[in-house]
């Protein structure tokens, strides 16, 4: 059956999305809180998918994954965050492992969230998760869809 890896991170656990202001347009800019937006969006979006998606059988089946702390260029200008990435990430090789296993473990199930099992899900193999109370509430995921169908005029 075919699979969609939707990418997360832990920093959905910052996000809060102010439906009347996606785009940031209305509110001082902040990096972090918009990154954190934007991962509890593709947590959204991943779910509310999956949930359409489930009543049929022959559907792909849609999962989301995070890599953990890793070492990646994300985190260069983020003073303190680039610091600790040099002494606690793990590698790029290693922080893919969630979303391989979301895209192709043949016991995934629609909606499922993997990242790594270790600490704070920082670092470690790939386990199915759980995000945070916020990225489950049905009513904002099926907003963001509203919206998101507004905004690119494309119809699901």
């Amino acid at each position: 059956m075919p699979r969609r890896s939707m990418a997360s991170s832990v920093a959905h656990r910052i996000g809060n999305i102010d439906f009347g202001d996606l785009n940031w347009e209305k509110r001082t800019y902040n990096t972090n809180r918009a990154y954190g937006d934007s991962k509890l969006a593709n947590l959204y979006f991943a779910y509310e998918l999956a949930r359409k998606l489930k009543p049929d059988e022959n559907a792909p089946v849609v999962a989301a994954a995070h890599p953990g702390l890793t070492r990646t260029e994300l985190q260069r200008h983020m003073g303190l965050m680039s610091f600790l990435n040099i002494l606690f990430s793990q590698a790029v090789e290693v922080g893919a492992l969630p979303a391989l296993r979301a895209g192709f473990d043949s016991d995934v199930q629609q909606g499922d969230f993997f990242g790594p099992s270790g600490f704070m899900e920082f670092h470690g193999s790939p386990v199915k998760v759980r995000s945070n109370a916020r990225s489950y509430r049905t009513e904002a995921a099926q907003e963001l869809w509203k919206q998101s169908v507004q905004l690119a005029g494309v119809t699901y």
